[in-house]
């Protein structure tokens, strides 16, 4: 898995003071599909205003089938001279735990027509029999 900030979007009217909001590229490069859960890590954690924004978002997360990638926004810090970067969490998924997450959603929202609010990221297990979690990280950007 790989997670890269590509640019800025261009939008930081997310949060009072304005927060950037970055474009990040995440792929699953190995040989089978993921669970996944992004952040924005700060150097030192030097800026108390945009963990207090971090603090009220809820981080992209999903699973990816090999070789599939995505594009998603988050925020990054705005303060002047803060260093971060990009992280994601990953493991392995079987597609008989996908398919018994999904059941477990639907069971959840008690079988109710239309979108729910539950993600079946939220009802995958945490870590496989093997305990095999990786990390990446993207390089730092000031």
């Amino acid at each position: 898995m790989t997670i890269n900030a590509v640019a800025p979007n261009g939008d930081d009217t997310w949060w009072s003071p304005p927060q950037p909001i970055w474009r990040f590229a995440i792929t699953n490069t190995g040989d089978c599909q993921v669970v996944w859960h992004s952040n924005v890590q700060v150097e030192g954690g030097g800026d108390r205003d945009y963990s207090h924004a971090g603090g009220h978002i809820e981080w992209p997360k999903g699973v990816l089938a090999l070789g599939q990638s995505l594009v998603t926004n988050m925020i990054v810090p705005a303060k002047m001279g803060s260093v971060w970067r990009a992280s994601i969490r990953f493991w392995p998924i079987s597609d008989q735990d996908l398919k018994t997450a999904h059941q477990d959603v639907k069971h959840a929202q008690g079988d109710a027509e239309g979108p729910g609010t539950l993600s079946v990221v939220d009802f995958l297990p945490r870590r496989t029999a093997q305990g095999k979690m990786g990390t990446y990280n993207d390089e730092w950007h000031r």
